[in-house]
């Protein structure tokens, strides 16, 4: 299962709560403007941060049109968590090339719903890099990929080389591949 459902959760000041669910297929990771070097777990915190929101429909409780708290959480998490780092600045036309450091393994704990059954579902491994070097409107793509028993391998083109390890802190990834471990 490539896709995630989430649970958007709006609370009245009252303390009243609506739900609504849906499905993504990947998350797309915003970076500030003004940031070179970020890590991941912060762009992750960011995307799952609560917002206030203004409500246009009254509470059903309360019966007032109230400022609401909007909270984000996975409700079932994937198979395969796809993370979309959004670089492109379309309004200033340039590329982020921020550092950003990721995990090998990745715990997404604090963002699953503790209602919704799935909160030992939260241990992944990173297995794909997808890579762009380049400017907003010429580029390369390449990829990294981890095959279970033989390592790392970067696959540029119709060139194949295996590698020692895989740097975590770089400018040209755009987009991570990781899967659910086994073990959780």
């Amino acid at each position: 299962r490539f896709y995630s459902k989430i649970i958007n959760i709006f609370k009245c000041k009252c303390g009243f709560e609506t739900y609504s669910f849906e499905k993504i297929l990947d998350f797309p990771l915003l970076f500030k403007e003004d940031c070179n070097k970020i890590k991941l777990t912060e762009l992750l915190d960011d995307y799952f941060k609560k917002e206030k929101i203004k409500f246009e429909t009254k509470c059903e409780k309360c019966k007032k049109k109230e400022e609401h708290i909007k909270a984000i959480y996975f409700s079932q998490p994937p198979n395969i968590l796809i993370l979309s780092l959004q670089r492109r600045n379309e309004r200033r036309r340039r590329k982020n090339n921020a550092k950003i450091k990721f995990p090998e393994k990745l715990d997404i704990g604090k963002y699953i719903d503790k209602e919704c059954g799935h909160k030992d579902e939260n241990e992944y491994i990173l297995y794909g890099i997808g890579n762009h070097l380049g400017d907003m409107n010429f580029g390369h793509y390449y990829a990294y990929i981890k095959l279970a028993k033989e390592g790392w391998f970067e696959y540029n083109d119709s060139k194949v080389n295996g590698c020692s390890d895989v740097e975590k802190s770089f400018p040209s990834a755009y987009i991570l591949f990781y899967k659910k471990n086994e073990k959780s």
